[in-house]
């Protein structure tokens, strides 16, 4: 804004070759987390930039989906946004559209219904069961059209993720599973080390535990009983006594492969030493076949390294992996959170964990609590242990509150509005313990829409067909 500001300064009136032309959708402003300010829209629409005056136009018409997804996206969004803009608490009033397209499409409400007593982890990998027949019916009637499973955090996406392999249906996870979360790539992890460092013994442990070798716990106490390094052991093939025959044969089998492969450092890069490791001992055939689709991504990683300026060790290893997001095969089904999802759309758009407490933990206090509004900071501490009056800290964390709950029905908005032909809304509610059942988290994004969309769900609840979904 200062930018343009400056490049504006002493334009006089409608001169000729000179314009400026601003376009952007505060419906869709989700980024409060990189500091992303809404109200900077809203006060240029309203008041221009410098002595330069803007004509507000609003554009109406969606090109992406269907009449009968855009009818009721006008319908519900308006009783989740607020009636009117206000700049000052960052509400952005809800602008109805119009549909370009002819096409037919549908929504559809999928309601999970949990006993009080069961835990999250236990429905949220029953809600993604349910998912995965949806998946399978969309993709033998529309086996060419595009599928995108949505959420807002990472935790119900990844349960999905772990039934998708299970289920062998590829799938592309958009920055969903870090390498470093894989057990497949710890090994490898451990296998490389070793060949980088081949006095660490940690990392032959690992090894020697891995599924390629798989040293009962006795032997691994033998070999560390024994006094020398494991490396020296598997060079010198001089085992200790009383390893059980199993455990002679893989330590046989491993001094065969490995050993001459350390001593190739010289010779050869560390991304052909573990290639050639990972195959001479079978690896492909240890592992499951949805645990191998991360095993690429590894090797990718590992030229990427070899190829810095730096040399591979296994800090930076580590290091990588944390930070190297693991993908499965593209293909026509997505799984990404709502923010990755923003610009983008598919065909069938899956919205799942939506009754689910999805903010931040506002039980945990700062010692300083800031806001800042008009370039200008208001601040103040922490308040005291049992001091129960009204508090400068207390404002600005109800302020802040306020302003995430605005940012969270824009987040729904994104989110309902990148399905073209079919959108699913999926919840899963507690019953209480007299049976009735409860109401999504006060903290969720369906809590934002829950007086419109009550009834849509308790419908879903009470239907005999495979849409109304029990974990009773």
């Amino acid at each position: 804004l200062q930018l343009l500001r400056q490049l504006v300064a002493g334009w006089q009136g409608n001169e000729p070759g000179r314009s400026l032309f601003l376009v952007g959708d505060p419906m869709q402003s989700i980024y409060g987390f990189r500091k992303a300010d809404v109200r900077v829209f809203l006060n240029v629409r309203e008041e221009g930039i410098g002595d330069i005056r803007l004509q507000a136009l609003e554009l109406k018409v969606n090109f992406r989906s269907s009449p009968d997804i855009i009818d009721w996206v006008n319908r519900i969004m308006p009783t989740v946004f607020p009636a009117r803009d206000d700049p000052a608490r960052m509400r952005v009033s809800y602008t109805a559209c119009e549909a370009s397209k002819d096409t037919r499409g549908r929504v559809y409400t999928h309601l999970c219904v949990a006993e009080a007593h069961q835990r999250s982890e236990e429905y949220r990998y029953a809600e993604a069961q349910q998912i995965i027949l949806i998946i399978r019916k969309l993709r033998s009637r529309y086996p060419h059209q595009s599928i995108a499973v949505l959420a807002r955090k990472r935790t119900p996406l990844t349960a999905l993720a772990e039934c998708l392999r299970e289920a062998v249906i590829p799938f592309e996870a958009v920055e969903l599973e870090k390498l470093d979360q894989q057990s497949i790539i710890q090994d490898l992890i451990s296998l490389s080390g070793v060949l980088l460092q081949p006095m660490d013994t940690l990392a032959w442990l690992a090894v020697l535990r891995a599924p390629w070798c798989g040293l009962c716990l006795n032997d691994l106490t033998l070999l560390r009983e024994d006094g020398r390094d494991i490396y020296d052991i598997l060079c010198s093939t001089d085992f200790p006594e009383g390893l059980s025959h199993e455990g002679f044969e893989s330590l046989s089998r491993l001094s065969a492969h490995l050993v001459p492969l350390v001593r190739m450092r010289e010779r050869l890069e560390i991304s052909e030493r573990v290639r050639r490791a990972w195959l001479r001992l079978r690896g492909p055939v240890c592992y499951d076949a949805h645990e191998l689709v991360h095993v690429e991504p590894y090797f990718e990683m590992l030229n990427t390294l070899e190829s810095g300026p730096l040399p591979v060790n296994r800090a930076r290893l580590l290091e990588a992996c944390a930070e190297h997001s693991s993908s499965s095969p593209a293909g026509t089904l997505k799984l990404m959170t709502f923010h990755k999802a923003k610009g983008l759309e598919f065909d069938h758009v899956i919205l799942t964990g939506l009754a689910a407490r999805s903010g931040g933990d506002h039980r945990q206090s700062p010692l300083l609590f800031s806001v800042e509004r008009d370039g200008k900071f208001l601040l103040a501490p922490s308040s005291l242990a049992g001091d129960s009056a009204p508090s400068k800290a207390a404002f600005i964390r109800q302020y802040q509150k306020s302003i995430e709950a605005e940012e969270s029905a824009r987040l729904l908005y994104v989110a309902v509005t990148r399905a073209q032909r079919q959108l699913y809304l999926f919840a899963t509610l507690k019953l209480s313990n007299n049976g009735t059942l409860g109401k999504p988290d006060a903290d969720s994004l369906l809590s934002l829409a829950w007086e419109s969309l009550e009834s849509d769900f308790s419908q879903t609840q009470n239907q005999s067909t495979v849409t109304s979904l029990s974990l009773i």
